[in-house]
């Protein structure tokens, strides 16, 4: 099992986490895994797809998160 499958099982199994920013998203293959199991996910990406398309550090955004999502 690779590192970010560890991870991202790891971070399935913590029920206090309910929303999570995925920064570096890519195609969104974390997202998906995060949102098919109940979490609410804002993806970032400097390529689509992504709910943010662009720069992290631009973001000018007040959404709180449980979580931080940065694999690969």
């Amino acid at each position: 099992m690779l590192n970010a499958e560890i991870a991202l099982n790891a971070l399935m199994k913590m029920e206090d986490i309910k929303t999570v920013l995925d920064v570096g998203s890519g195609e969104g293959k974390h997202a998906a895994a995060m949102r098919e199991a109940g979490r609410e996910v804002f993806t970032v990406s400097l390529e689509p797809p992504a709910d943010y398309v662009g720069d992290f550090f631009d973001i000018d955004d007040e959404n709180t998160f449980d979580a931080l999502w940065a694999s690969h």
